[in-house]
C-alpha cells in the first residue's frame, strides 16, 4: 500500500510539473537558423555540472542591451533566430539553462524557479513538492553567470525573461533583488506556487525598474492551484504603488503556445524593429 501510495504522489508531482511548463514536445529543441549563425558568435559552456550556458554576441555592432533568458535550452533558439531576422546588433542573449538535451528540465526548473512555500500548512503539500530553490538559484546567477558576461560590456543594460515558473522566478528577482537587472519581463508566471507564495515578497521591493507582465488569453491558472490575485491583480497593486509596470494580453493564446510572442513583445521593448516575417 506504501509503495503505491508513493507511486501516485510521485505521478502526481510530474503532472502537475509537466503543466507549470510550456506544452510542447519537451524533448523539442527550435535548431538555430543559419541567419543566427551567420550574424552572431555564439558559444555553450557547462558549469557547475549542472546548468548550460549559452551566447549569442552579434558579429557587428555596439552591445546596449544583454538579456538573459530563462528555460534557455527551449528559449534561447526561440529568441535568436527572431531577434537574427530583425538584424538588430545592439543586443547579446544569454540562455541560462540545463546540462541536458531537452528543451525543459521539469525537475530542476521547479527547484530552481520556485520561493520556498512559509504557510506551515502548505509545506507537506504534494504541489509544492521538490521546489523552494530560488533563493540559491538566484546566487548562483548573481555570482557565477551575471558577472562572466556583464564584466565585457559594464554599461549595458540587463534584463531578465522568464516564462510560467520561469516568469515566477522573475518576479521573485524583481521583488528581493530588484536592482540585479534594469528590466523584467514576467511571462505567465505561476503565482499559484505556495497559493499566492510569491505576494508575500510584495514589500520587499527597494527600487523601481521596468517590469511587464503578461499572460495568454486562453490561459487557466486556477487549474493548479488557488492564488489571491491574478496577473491583473498583480498589476493594479504595483501600479496602485506608482510602480513602473505594464501589463499585456496575448489575444487568442494559451500558456505554451504564447511563448515567443512573448518574446517578440520582451524584443520589440528593447529596441528590436520586427517585420512581418518575424
Amino acid at each position: 500500500m506504501g509503495k503505491i501510495l508513493i507511486i501516485i504522489t510521485t505521478i502526481f508531482c510530474i503532472i502537475l510539473s509537466l503543466d507549470a511548463k510550456p506544452n510542447r514536445d519537451i524533448l523539442s529543441i527550435t535548431p538555430l537558423s543559419q541567419n543566427a549563425k551567420n550574424s552572431y558568435i555564439i558559444t555553450q559552456r557547462d558549469i557547475l555540472a549542472k546548468y548550460r550556458i549559452f551566447s549569442a554576441v552579434p558579429k557587428h555592432g555596439d552591445v546596449k542591451s544583454i538579456i538573459f533568458l530563462l528555460d534557455g535550452n527551449a528559449h534561447f533558439p526561440i529568441a535568436l533566430n527572431i531577434l537574427a531576422q530583425s538584424q538588430a546588433s545592439h543586443i547579446a542573449l544569454i540562455g541560462v539553462g540545463y546540462a541536458k538535451d531537452i528543451a525543459y528540465d521539469v525537475a530542476n526548473r521547479r527547484l530552481d524557479y520556485t520561493p520556498k512555500v512559509t504557510k506551515k500548512e502548505l509545506q507537506n503539500d504534494d504541489r509544492f513538492y521538490n521546489g523552494g530553490g530560488a533563493q540559491s538559484f538566484f546566487r548562483i546567477l548573481n555570482q557565477d553567470i551575471i558577472p562572466q558576461y556583464i564584466s565585457k560590456y559594464k554599461h549595458a543594460k540587463k534584463i531578465l525573461f522568464g516564462h510560467s515558473f520561469g516568469g515566477l522566478f522573475c518576479l521573485y528577482t524583481y521583488f528581493n533583488h530588484s536592482s540585479s537587472f534594469d528590466s523584467y519581463y514576467c511571462a505567465s508566471a505561476s503565482l499559484w506556487w505556495g497559493e499566492g507564495e510569491i505576494l508575500n515578497s510584495l514589500n520587499n521591493l527597494k527600487s523601481n525598474p521596468k517590469l511587464t507582465l503578461s499572460i495568454a488569453e486562453l490561459e487557466k491558472p486556477q487549474k493548479h492551484g488557488y492564488s489571491p490575485i491574478d496577473i491583473n491583480g498583480l498589476y493594479n497593486i504595483l501600479k496602485q504603488r506608482e510602480k513602473n509596470v505594464d501589463f499585456i494580453i496575448f489575444k487568442d493564446r494559451n500558456h505554451g503556445n504564447v511563448i515567443a510572442d512573448a518574446i517578440k513583445n520582451m524584443l520589440s521593448k528593447n529596441g528590436v524593429i520586427l517585420n512581418d516575417e518575424n
